[in-house]
């Protein structure tokens, strides 16, 4: 199946969940429309899996532990705002699988 590229909007929230319907799911770039942030991902479309957890990191604000690759930054309101995947993604146990993830955020649009 052929990958297709969606938008999942985002919050202004320290940490949440993006639910993705997609076996693959490699993220491309946080950014704003209309407003409000959003992040758009090249997907191949699937059955229901477990959710993609993001944390929101404010320039000046320590950065947790738990924030893994770095997926985008945008300004809104004079602020800046720093989305990171969270190293301990939502739902998934199985560390081999979140070490997947990872690399494929960070392989630069190559699916495995």
């Amino acid at each position: 199946m052929k990958r297709v590229i969606w938008k999942f909007p985002l919050k202004l929230i320290e940490r949440q969940t993006v639910r993705k319907q997609a076996r693959h799911f490699q993220p491309l770039a946080v950014d704003v429309q209309n407003g409000a942030p959003a992040l758009w991902a090249a997907v191949v479309p699937g059955p229901l899996s477990n959710g993609i957890a993001i944390n929101m990191v404010g320039t000046g604000w320590p950065v947790p532990e738990r924030c893994g690759s770095h997926l985008g930054t945008i300004q809104l309101d004079g602020m800046v705002w720093h989305f990171f995947l969270d190293s301990i993604s939502a739902g998934v146990k199985d560390r081999e699988r979140k070490r997947k993830m990872d690399n494929l955020a960070a392989s630069n649009g190559q699916i495995p």
